[in-house]
This record gives C-alpha cells, structure tokens and sequence, in this order.
C-alpha cells in the first residue's frame, strides 16, 4: 500500500470514527463488523475512499477512462485539500482526549472541548472530501460511476480488518467497543 493511500485510508478511518460512535453499539447487536460494514456502506466519507479520484485512478483500466478523463482525475487528485494537515490535528485532538482521560481525575471540560474540536475539523474533512467525490462523479459516466461503486463494495471488505486495527488507539473505540468482555469482535 502507498504511503499516500495508507494515509488516505487512515483519514477515513478517523472520519468514519464519528459514524461508529453512534452506530457501533447497534451494530455489535445486529452482526458486529458485518453489521457495521452494511451501515458503512451509505457513509459519504466512506464512499470517499472507494469512489474518490485515487479509487478511479486505480481503477483505470477496469472503468476504461479515456485520456480526458485520467487527466481530469489527476488534476482532482493533485488538487484535493491537503488532508496531511488535518490528519495531525486530528492525532493531537485524540492526544487531549487521551490526556484529559486517563488522569487520577476525569477532565470532563476538556474532553468536551476536544469533542467539539473534533467534531468542527470532521465538518472540515467531510466537506472536502464530500465536494471532491462530487467532482469525479462529474467526470465518470454513469456506466462508468456503478463500476467504480461495485469495484469499490470489494475493496471495502478487504479493508475493513486493517480499518480496524487502525482505529484501535481511538478512544471512542477502547472501552466497550472494541476491547474489553463486551467490545465489538471481528468475525472471520
């Protein structure tokens, strides 16, 4: 894996983080990992990552992009906001969670704080990638946009394992989602 991918990959891992926090308990009670990839499946962010111009690229040859239309995703993807900078935001807002948490005291005040960081650099985070996923669904015919969605459900699944193991360090996912007796189990 790249060393641009991987860190696209972990982007989205970091974005869909807020979605498992609503949704992971229901999940673990409707099919654990399975259940949560078929709620994953209609996530924007995660679309991002199987649909965006690095996905279409990738995909070159199976969607049978012509000339213009490679161009076009490289300019998209050369052009994308640098999400190299928000990602180390992200890593210090989960280091004040982590500070603010594992103390003699609970720091209540600042992990809302870090909360409400967060949850403005996800708004952040998602519209970039939101309005770059749009651009290449403008360059892909429609044809070409369902192949890229089916080649995509594929590389979701494979993925999902190291997803997983990426967002172990989360502190929404220690505790009851992940570890512990109650926490969410990967399914073979």
């Amino acid at each position: 894996m790249t060393r641009k991918l991987f860190g696209f990959v972990a982007l989205i891992a970091v974005l869909v983080g807020g979605v498992f926090t609503v949704r992971a308990l229901s999940a673990q009670a409707h099919g654990g990992v399975m259940g949560m990839m078929s709620m994953m499946k209609d996530c924007p962010m995660t679309g991002m990552m199987t649909q965006g111009p690095e996905a279409a690229l990738r995909h070159k040859a199976e969607l049978g992009l012509s000339a213009e239309q490679a161009e076009s995703l490289e300019t998209l993807q050369r052009d994308a906001p640098a999400h190299g900078a928000m990602m180390a935001r992200m890593q210090e807002i989960h280091a004040k969670m982590n500070a603010a948490t594992v103390g003699a005291t609970f720091d209540e005040a600042a992990a809302r704080a870090a909360f409400d960081e967060m949850n403005a650099l996800h708004t952040e985070m998602g519209i970039a990638l939101l309005r770059t996923r749009h651009a290449v669904r403008q360059v892909l015919t429609p044809a070409q946009q369902d192949k890229l969605a089916e080649l995509g459900r594929g590389e979701m699944m494979g993925s999902m394992h190291g997803m997983m193991g990426m967002m172990k360090d989360c502190p929404m996912m220690k505790g009851g989602m992940m570890g512990g007796h109650h926490g969410m189990k990967q399914e073979g």
